[in-house]
Order: structure tokens, then sequence, then C-alpha cells
């Protein structure tokens, strides 16, 4: 329902035809309405002041405010050039929305917001908008969005409204797309629900710009200085090239996609380049286990009408090339001096009776931390699943193989590394979980050591000496049971 009512100031002028009609200063007020708002005697207001010259073709709204609904902003509009004989139109206007939370506002208004990972989510926006309309050109300059911390501002240009072609600078502060995603699943839960891609809307677009973000995280993921340069015609979109730094690493790709009003799909082709695995982990499974610069190159495409299409299609290739680098799983293994990590502390968990070859010498460590030559990996995606089966470590006193997968469409990660240490132990090192919480630990039950040669007494002896601070990754209780108590 939508009500106007004109308040008493203001004139009103008429020639000898309604073309000579003319407003000045008349305050208006409109109301809107729909079922939600009514069921809750609430109502959307607009109050202004209205001028306006039927015979200049031109329209004035000055002193705006909007108010209800949770919405509360002021403007103004005006416009010329309306008259039947105009052939350029031109209309300026400013747009200011005070901070509002848009959950509730939707709520309000009677749209369904869906749940998302991040309950605070959506709780916090506002919007500075300019928008001057000359002839065919249209400017949307100053642009400034904001939404829960993250800005987007610059501005947007279409040359001629009519081939609907524009060309943007923006640039954004950080965002966290994982904070609007469904939560995720806990035990026997459904999937995520199906999120409509807007295939008409993205058939159509015409686009030529540049995006730079500060950061995005995306799939737990975290890109610094993200940019592309993206073009859009007739459906078929090139971001290239997509660049920005990866745990330290220089990333640089390029981004190809073609929308139809039945489907989406895309190929993507990244390489970063000494990337610091000590980050990424640390980001992930909560420690430096692993430090060394390592070179990630990725190819995926995919294709769908809905986000989790996209997830449940992706297929692609990647690998990892890492060359010296060194392992440790002490807390802070710059703590303490090399010697201490070695001998002392694990000498005083298993006794006097312990030998000097029971232990890797400490030589053998730099820094506290167990050095290796290499190490490399290939990964095949298929189905949403990432799956790698020949990762490689190579040191002098050990040899790491590892295999497993990261299932991106139910976000869990299974994933074991086995050292074979101086052909004395085996020790399996498990990183398994969800994407919000990824549990790091031995599996002892698992773990083999020789004693047929008297090298060492007990199978994690050696591993002691080799990996400081891997005893503090003994499990006392199953993994799932660690999570659920973090939980």
């Amino acid at each position: 329902d939508v009500g106007l009512d004109f308040g008493a100031g203001g004139s009103l002028r008429s020639g000898s035809a309604l073309g000579g009609l003319r407003l000045a200063g008349m305050a208006f007020r409109t109301t809107v309405q729909n079922w939600a708002l009514r069921e809750e005697g609430r109502s959307l207001t607009l109050r202004g002041v209205l001028s306006a010259d039927v015979a200049d073709g031109t329209l004035e709204l000055a002193e705006m405010t909007m108010s209800g609904a949770g919405l509360s902003g002021k403007g103004r509009l005006r416009m010329e050039g309306l008259g039947k004989t105009s052939t350029k139109p031109m209309w300026k206007g400013e747009l200011d929305l005070a901070r509002c939370n848009p959950r509730r506002v939707l709520e309000v208004l009677g749209v369904y917001v869906r749940p998302t990972r991040d309950p605070a989510a959506l709780s916090s926006a506002s919007l500075r908008i300019g928008v001057n309309r000359d002839g065919q050109r249209l400017d949307v300059s100053p642009l400034d969005v904001e939404l829960d911390g993250f800005r987007l501002g610059g501005r947007v240009t279409a040359k001629n409204i009519a081939n609907r072609r524009f060309e943007f600078d923006l640039r954004g502060t950080r965002f966290d797309y994982d904070r609007y995603r469904a939560p995720s699943p806990k035990g026997p839960q459904p999937p995520a629900e199906d999120i409509p891609l807007p295939l008409e809307l993205l058939s159509s677009l015409s686009l030529d710009g540049r995006l730079i973000l500060e950061q995005l995280k995306l799939y737990n993921l975290t890109f610094d200085y993200p940019s592309a340069f993206v073009q859009a015609l007739d459906g078929v979109y090139v971001a290239k090239p997509v660049s920005g730094v990866f745990y330290g690493g220089a990333l640089e790709g390029e981004f190809n996609a073609t929308a139809t009003p039945s489907e989406f799909s895309f190929r993507t082709e990244a390489v970063a380049q000494k990337v610091s695995m000590a980050d990424f982990l640390i980001a992930q499974a909560g420690g430096d286990y692993v430090r060394g610069d390592t070179d990630v190159y990725l190819n995926i495409d995919a294709r769908g009408r809905t986000n989790n299409d996209l997830i449940r299609t992706m297929h692609g290739t990647g690998r990892l090339e890492m060359g010296e680098g060194s392992i440790s799983f002490e807390e802070d293994s710059d703590a303490r001096p090399a010697k201490q990590r070695v001998g002392q502390r694990r000498r005083a968990d298993v006794g006097d009776d312990l030998q000097p070859w029971e232990i890797a010498p400490s030589s053998r460590l730099q820094d506290g931390r167990t050095p290796f030559s290499r190490a490399a990996a290939t990964v095949v995606i298929a189905s949403g699943t990432a799956e790698n089966t020949d990762l490689l470590i190579a040191s002098p006193t050990m040899r790491g193989t590892g295999r497993g997968f990261v299932d991106m469409v139910k976000e869990i990660v299974d994933y074991t590394i086995t050292f074979d240490v101086m052909n004395a132990a085996r020790i399996p090192l498990y990183f398994e979980g969800d994407f919000d919480m990824l549990d790091v630990g031995v599996r002892p039950a698992e773990a083999l050591g020789s004693t047929a040669t008297g090298i060492i007494k007990r199978p994690f002896d050696l591993l002691f000496g080799i990996f400081p601070g891997i005893e503090r990754l003994m499990p006392d209780r199953p993994p799932e049971e660690r999570r659920m108590e973090q939980d």
C-alpha cells in the first residue's frame, strides 16, 4: 500500500493549461506498507519538500528523510529535461543511509534471511551514494558501502546506459566471505541450502574495471591485497591478471567464466610462489610444524546453477613444490636451545637408562628444527574433493609420505603423513576435522618401532629426538572427542 499526503505550505500555480503547472516548496509525505509491515503496525515513510515545473521539465525533491522499518536516512534529487521535447534528461541525487541492522530490516519487511556461519553477520550496514545522469551517461560517485566493518568505495560509470556497459574502480578493506556462508555441518545434518546464482543478471552484464581489497577470506583461506582487472561482455568474463599475496607468497592467475540464463561455468589458473608454509599451517592447524618456501600451482573448473553446484562439480589439478625446509612440533620452537630440547627434556621423560644412540644428534637440528632437503605433492580434484597420494618429504634422517583428502562439499579434512625414521620407527601424524576445527596428532596405535636391531627400546624414542615437541601431540582420547570438547 502506498499513501501520499501534501502539507499546506508552499505554492501552486497553473497557467491556461496543465503544461503551466508549477509547484514550489510543497511538503510531502509518502508511506509504504507491505503485508509484513501491516502485521507489525509499521510503515516506511519518506518526507521531503517537492518543487516542480512542468513547462521546464524539472522536478526537485529536497530535504528528504526516510524512517521506519529500522531504516533512517536523508537525501535529495533534482531532475531536468523531463519535458516531451527534451532529448537529454539530466538528474542528480544523493542518498545517505545511517547505520542499521540489515538482518532486522529484512525480517521486518518479511524477507527470509538464511542462517549465517557467524551469527553476528548482517548486523551493521550503511550507505552513502551520489548519482549523476547527463543524457546517456551515468556516474555513481561517491560510493561508500559499509557491511559489518567491511567498507567498499570508489566509482561506477556507464558511458551509455542503453548498452548497459559499466566501468568501475572499487577498493575495499578486509572482507570475510566465510562469515556469510551457511553454518558448518555438525553431526548428521543436511547439506547447506543451495543458493541460486543470479544467472539472468550475470549473463547480461557488461563490465570493465578493477577491484582491489585489503584482504579476502574465502573457504578458510586468506588472500592479502587481492586485485583483479575484470572485463565482461555478452556473458563472457575475463579477470586477468588476478594478483595478490597468499601467505607471504606472490599470487598471480587468470579467471575465465561464461554465464548464460541456464548455467554459470568457470576455469581458473593460478600460481603462488614462495608461499610460507609456516604461516599457512599456523592459520589452518595452529602451529608452524613445517617451515619452508613453497610454490603452488592450481587449475580448477566448475559449472552449475547454484553456489553448491560450483563446489560439487569442481575438478582440476594442483602441485606443491618445496626446497629446503624444517619440521618441529614445539609450541615455541625458538624458545630454548636445541641441546636442551633434544637431550635433557627427553631424558627426564624416560629415565637415566636412555642410550646416546637412542636420540638424534643435535647436529642434525637447526634451531631446534629438523631440516629436510625437499618436499613435493600433486593434488587431483574431482567432484569437489581434493585428494593427494604422493606427498614426499626427504631428509638424511627420515622420509615422510602422505595421503588423504579435503572434501569441500562436506567441509572435512582427513590427511596423514607417515614418517619413516632411519628405518627404525614409523609414526603416522594426522590432520583431521572440519574447516572450523582441524585436529593434529599422532596415532600411537599405528606406530611401529624396530626392536630386532636393538636400536631403540620404544617406538617414539628416536622420533622425540628428531621431531622436538611431538610428544605434546600424543592424544589421550580420540580426536573427535577433543573437537567436541573444544566446541
